[in-house]
């Protein structure tokens, strides 16, 4: 590809990134969505190092049905956002077309190997933008009941009296609410970027990718469960704990500890298999 070939697939993403940081400027949920275009620039160098093609030209309806599909949803994000404002679904349907759009560009410069790795780096997108209400606020009530029935069982279990009120925990006189951020969406989506990224840099097989990816989710909801778990025990143990400080320190001291996990289990897995830090093999 040359360079006005790439300079195709980094504009629309260019675009995208204008529309979403209006996002990431305003919700500090997503702030560290700035971090994606970087990432993912480094992903598609490595893409784009691939040096088998498919035949150019052997697919050439197919590239104007995806590119125009594309470009189809990217207008109608712009005239959602025109008509509503930007909302979830307006930034969904323009990363949606975003994504068809690249994926018809390079269909006749990539082998299918590569572009599965593309998409699986194209997922980045998804996860640095908030998912439409109606998806997001089930997977968050799912989770929060997870951990609030998990963390009560644990609790019993070492002797600690609570009951399960949906989304609290009750502990004697006291009661601690499994709120969003305790839920453990954000160290999620954190976990997910870190994995992917670290997966598709370092790992040549999809299955190594999707194992180490399944590994970094449950490593990130298990030190969640911890923390809400060790919060309710320190406030039924001193009960003049002030836990909201603890709770935030804890909250920030995990989230690197788990990050750190999922980082030192990438160095155990190249080290325990053939695997080279070799992006296309």
């Amino acid at each position: 590809m040359n360079i006005g070939d790439r300079l195709a697939i980094i504009i629309p993403l260019l675009f995208w990134v204008i529309r979403a940081s209006e996002e990431w400027v305003k919700n500090k949920e997503f702030n560290f969505g700035w971090l994606v275009l970087p990432l993912l620039l480094y992903l598609f160098q490595g893409v784009f190092l691939e040096k088998k093609c498919i035949s150019l030209g052997s697919n050439k309806l197919l590239v104007i049905l995806i590119v125009t599909c594309g470009l189809v949803l990217v207008s109608l994000s712009e005239l959602y956002r025109l008509a509503l404002h930007q909302t979830p679904t307006s930034l969904n349907l323009l990363t949606f077309g975003t994504v068809l759009y690249i994926n018809g560009f390079v269909l006749n410069f990539l082998t299918t190997k590569s572009m599965i790795r593309m998409n699986l780096s194209l997922v980045l997108l998804f996860l640095a933008i908030p998912t439409p209400s109606a998806i997001g606020s089930s997977f968050v009530n799912l989770l929060q009941g997870g951990v609030t029935i998990i963390s009560c069982n644990l609790l019993n279990l070492i002797g600690i009296p609570s009951e399960n009120g949906g989304v609290l925990i009750i502990t004697g006189e006291e009661t601690f609410e499994v709120t969003k951020g305790c839920s453990g969406i954000f160290g999620l989506k954190a976990s997910l970027i870190l994995s992917l990224f670290l997966g598709l840099s370092l790992c040549q097989k999809f299955k190594l990718i999707g194992v180490f990816v399944f590994a970094a989710v449950a490593i990130s909801y298990g030190v969640n469960l911890f923390r809400v778990f060790l919060i309710c025990v320190i406030s039924y143990v001193i009960p003049s704990a002030n836990i909201d400080s603890i709770h935030d320190n804890l909250s920030g001291v995990l989230m690197i500890v788990n990050l750190f996990v999922i980082y030192m289990l990438s160095k155990i897995i190249m080290a325990t298999t053939d695997e080279r830090c070799d992006s296309i093999s």
